[in-house]
């Protein structure tokens, strides 16, 4: 297994979840043994935070055999092709362990990655996952101080290994291709494939204008 994705997802989720996978399917180019796909549903969980997304991506985790896991956000779409044959072949060179995209530079880290699109080498982070409690976000005195995934890019950094960035619309100054909301990112060419819509998936208004958005904006 040379790919594994894994989509953690509430019910509110399941039309995002559909467009995605949906978009999943039209755009990868490698054959249905080299991959697989692993939404885990966490509506068991009542109080939807930070943390219950990490413990839903931690079970969801589990589930997966690829020596690759790419983290996906439900509400984020795939529009262009050749998106997993550079992102395995980034993952060609051993020293490299992580590649993912967005940012975040709000809390106590300087940086750190955000879960929206995130690949790592599975024999690297999988002690640290499944028995550190790797997606955790960090709490001190009751006030979270890094957000969940924080570990991720720590550990590769503390470790001396290597990560490739992903140009973004967020982070680089680049063209946003939903322009509503959320972050555009670019393949290594300059070309867009793949945009996270954000904080707008919590308004269910915002659904039909993104279902429809990509309807009529197919490459």
């Amino acid at each position: 297994m040379k790919l594994s994705i894994l989509i953690v997802k509430i019910q509110r989720d399941n039309k995002y979840c559909d467009l995605l996978l949906r978009s999943i399917k039209q755009t990868i180019s490698l054959d249905a043994e080299d991959y697989e796909i692993i939404v885990h549903s966490n509506d068991d969980v009542i109080l939807q935070n930070s943390s219950a997304h990490a413990t839903g991506l931690t079970n969801g985790y589990k589930k997966t055999k690829g020596e690759i896991v790419l983290i996906l956000d439900p509400d984020t779409y795939f529009f262009a092709k050749g998106w997993d044959t550079e992102l395995l072949a980034d993952f060609e060179k051993e020293d490299v362990v992580l590649c993912a995209a967005v940012r975040c530079k709000t809390y106590e880290m300087p940086f750190f990655y955000r879960s929206h699109f995130l690949a790592i080498r599975d024999s690297f982070y999988r002690d640290l996952i499944l028995n550190q409690q790797g997606f955790l976000p960090q709490v001190s005195n009751g006030r979270m101080i890094n957000d969940m995934s924080y570990k991720i890019t720590k550990f590769c950094l503390d470790n001396d290994k290597t990560f490739v960035h992903y140009k973004n619309s967020c982070d680089d100054n680049l063209e946003k291709y939903y322009r509503i909301s959320g972050e555009t990112i670019y393949n290594k060419q300059g070309k867009a494939f793949f945009h996270h819509m954000g904080r707008g998936a919590t308004k269910p208004e915002r659904l039909l204008d993104w279902i429809d958005f990509w309807e009529n904006n197919k490459q």
